[in-house]
């Protein structure tokens, strides 16, 4: 099952955005958009990289935005090695992001890290 956790690809506190000052701080950094979601990253002070996943109310009830939450979640851990140290980044998914099949959503979340892996950004942490 593509959704099942195992210990080696574990998802810790440390490799996710929680404070509401962080994800302020990651929003006004640099977007990257599609129509199904967009990717927004700022440079940071921390050795590893951070990511922060938003679902709006727009996309589903509860249980959908979860599922979606889970999704991305599995997305950064099977490909952590595509996100650059030192980096934070929040993932937002738009209420167009139901007309995507799991392979699409993967393959748009990977264009949109590599993306952000070319553009360059200030060096200024705030």
């Amino acid at each position: 099952m593509l959704l099942q956790h195992t210990k080696n690809n574990s998802f810790p506190k440390e490799l996710r955005v929680l404070k509401r000052k962080d994800f302020l701080r990651i929003q006004r950094g640099k977007p990257i958009r599609h129509r199904s979601m967009a990717l927004l990253f700022k440079t940071t002070t921390n050795s590893t990289s951070r990511i922060g996943i938003v679902v709006s109310k727009k996309v589903g009830n509860a249980v959908v935005r979860n599922y979606y939450k889970r999704i991305f979640r599995v997305f950064y851990r099977t490909n952590k090695n595509l996100f650059l140290v030192g980096r934070d980044y929040i993932i937002i998914a738009r209420k167009e992001i139901l007309e995507y099949s799991y392979d699409d959503l993967n393959k748009i979340f990977l264009d949109l890290v590599k993306q952000s892996n070319n553009e360059k950004i200030s060096n200024k942490v705030s």
